[in-house]
């Protein structure tokens, strides 16, 4: 099985664009809501690549999880330990599932990270906006760690706060492709 992957690391208009476009500050009655930042880092554009991860391991946990940190966070129950094989280095390919919840005008950013110390791409995912209340919703998102060496690894999910409103995960899924 051959995986071709094909990542945007930017785009001309962000969710929060988006969002901040289509409701006024003025008909809100509030201030707006501070666009959301992309890093300096990140350079618009595309990263293409093939690798052949054939094992998946994966967590599913129903447990809720809350958090109003506008730090990077280890997420509770999102983390897996697998070990990568082969002669040489190759990717491992992350999905991430949760019903989340932002707080109103607030964001949840999520991103994967490799032995707690290789942020994987694409990194601080607006995974979750809510420029109103809306109740817990769907979201999902891939993430590809580049080059893990074969050997003993562990991927978490971390997420945080845009601005410092409570976040709420619930159900969520982890799966990690990587070579056996």
């Amino acid at each position: 099985m051959k995986v071709l992957t094909t990542l945007v690391a930017g785009a001309a208009l962000t969710a929060s664009a988006l969002l901040a476009a289509s409701m006024p500050a003025a008909a809100q009655n509030q201030p707006a809501a501070a666009p959301l930042a992309r890093p300096a880092a990140v350079t618009p554009g595309v990263v293409t690549s093939s690798c052949t991860p054939t094992k998946i391991s994966y967590k599913v946990s129903r447990a809720q999880s809350n958090t109003s940190s506008t730090s990077w966070q280890t997420l509770p129950y999102a983390g897996l330990s697998f070990h990568q094989g082969g002669a040489s280095a190759s990717c491992v390919i992350i999905s991430f599932s949760a019903e989340a919840q932002a707080a109103s005008r607030d964001y949840i950013l999520v991103q994967p990270i490799l032995d707690n110390t290789t942020v994987c791409i694409p990194n601080e995912n607006a995974f979750s906006t809510s420029p109103e209340p809306t109740g817990l919703a769907d979201r999902s998102m891939n993430f590809v760690c580049a080059n893990v060496a074969p050997g003993n690894h562990t991927i978490n999910m971390q997420w945080r706060t845009v601005h410092g409103g409570t976040a709420t995960i619930f159900y969520r899924t982890l799966l990690v492709h990587y070579v056996p």
